[in-house]
């Protein structure tokens, strides 16, 4: 009984989904917007690594998933923001097996 009713969930939702999509009005939609200039690079001059803000958040959950874990615990990462006159912050926790725990972006 309690996989019909979540696959009854299942259902629900793809046809929520799919009306939405459907009805969406496409005016609405905002694409990403692509900047002429060079993005913000960080490069590690001995090695030629780099990174930039787009990959930095997957990098983190390869990071946390080289962690150690069990079945009963999947280290994650959690991520917090908060805005305040107009500016943003992200406080980014990371599971307690890694060196640093915790991690606060600036303004």
């Amino acid at each position: 009984m309690e996989q019909v009713r979540l696959l009854e969930d299942i259902k629900r939702s793809e046809h929520s989904i799919n009306d939405f999509t459907l009805n969406r009005d496409p005016e609405a939609c905002i694409s990403k917007v692509c900047d002429i200039e060079e993005p913000n690079i960080y490069v590690v001059e001995s090695t030629g690594a780099s990174i930039t803000a787009d990959s930095s958040v997957s990098l983190v959950h390869r990071y946390c998933d080289k962690l150690p874990g069990d079945m009963y615990f999947t280290p994650k990462p959690k991520f917090h923001f908060t805005s305040s006159g107009g500016m943003f912050e992200c406080e980014m926790t990371l599971p307690p097996s890694a060196p640093v725990q915790r991690i606060v972006s600036p303004k």
